[in-house]
């Protein structure tokens, strides 16, 4: 089955019988497929069902599930004590995404960063090393700036393992590929 998304979806029109092209994101892996439309239906929402798939084609292109989350952070150059406040705008255990009110530096460049963690009642800090993977200017003139997570110890790993699944058990509803 597939439904429309957005007003322009609306006014594509399906024909029954017709093979299409169907693509997707699991959050962690992109996959594709064709399938023929088998019935449209207007009621009582707008959908297609589509025969199933002889076969689909997938690829994983994330180490792990992103959250959407709100975490306030310090970054500063690897080693070097100046740091800026970012936001953590989503996490997941191999890296995050951070808005940032300016550039950073270039791609591959490490940074050091820092959150509150709260693990058994006990609020303490995350520092960890990150490298830059990717950084775009949002429409308010910050940066979204991806990390990826650098030679984690296993304490952090644990940490943060615990924290990313304590966010989706708590939040569920944000949870989003």
């Amino acid at each position: 089955m597939l439904t429309p998304s957005g007003m322009d979806s609306l006014k594509t029109e399906i024909i029954i019988g017709e093979e299409y092209l169907i693509q997707g994101f699991t959050g962690q892996t992109d996959f594709s497929f064709t399938a023929l439309a088998l019935n449209v239906f207007k009621a009582p929402f707008a959908h297609v069902l589509f025969a199933y798939p002889t076969t689909a084609k997938a690829k994983q292109v994330r180490k792990s599930m992103r959250l959407i989350t709100a975490v306030p952070a310090t970054i500063s150059p690897c080693g070097q004590n100046s740091p800026l406040e970012v936001s953590i705008v989503d996490l997941s255990v191999a890296g995050a995404l951070i808005l940032s009110p300016r550039s950073l530096g270039v791609i591959g460049s490490l940074f050091d960063l820092a959150f509150p963690i709260k693990f058994d009642d006990v609020n303490s800090n995350l520092n960890t090393v990150t490298k830059l993977r990717h950084s775009n200017h949002t429409d308010n003139e910050e940066r979204k700036i991806g990390l990826s997570f650098e030679n984690l110890s296993r304490e952090h790993k644990l940490l943060l393992n615990y924290f990313v699944g304590r966010i989706s058990e708590e939040n569920s509803f944000i949870i989003e590929p």
